[in-house]
């Protein structure tokens, strides 16, 4: 496979920086909760749904049930949310119930 020119670019200025400048980056890095990549409909909410679902260590299905109750109406529709929402739960509930 061909090495695409970006890489090979930043590889070249990656073997040249100091261990200063490294430590200098690594003190600057922003958290990966400060940022969203496609949108902002979770970047408006003073916490993360991936903070809250992280600290309550909660199952897949719950987890996607917050996280659309949360963006709801800030990303289309807020009806479309709340329905996807509910489907999870209605997931975790089968799931609940096959145990």
């Amino acid at each position: 496979m061909q090495e695409c020119l970006w890489t090979k670019m930043n590889m070249a200025r990656i073997n040249d920086i100091t261990p200063e400048e490294w430590n200098s980056l690594e003190n600057k890095k922003s958290k990966a909760t400060d940022i969203q990549i496609g949108g902002d409909h979770y970047a408006k909410q003073s916490i993360q749904p991936a903070e809250i679902i992280q600290k309550l260590k909660l199952s897949w299905c719950k987890s996607n049930a917050i996280k659309y109750i949360l963006r709801a109406g800030n990303k289309g529709p807020s009806s479309e949310d709340l329905k996807k929402a509910i489907h999870y739960l209605e997931l975790e509930l089968q799931i609940e119930k096959e145990k």
